[in-house]
């Protein structure tokens, strides 16, 4: 599941960034704009999710489950933007 959803994540990425060629070689640069934002908040999330990911692992090798239930919360609302 989560290789998958990484792919995806990572097939997104790849897209924008030949959108954002096309769109800077045609001067559509409000577009470039929305691309460079989208871009780098995909990339905060990569940030983010890994983090959490570290978290998770920690709380259940402590075996803090409550914990571990919010943590998986936030790591599915990132994968769904």
């Amino acid at each position: 599941m989560y290789v998958k959803e990484n792919e995806n994540r990572e097939n997104d990425e790849k897209s924008l960034q030949m959108e954002l060629q096309e769109v800077i070689e045609s001067e559509n640069f409000e577009r470039a704009i929305e691309i460079r934002d989208e871009l780098k908040k995909l990339e905060m999330n990569k940030l983010k999710l890994k983090n959490l990911e570290i978290q998770l692992k920690q709380s259940i090798d402590k075996q803090d489950f409550e914990k571990c239930i919010v943590i998986r919360d936030e790591i599915n609302k990132l994968k769904t933007k």
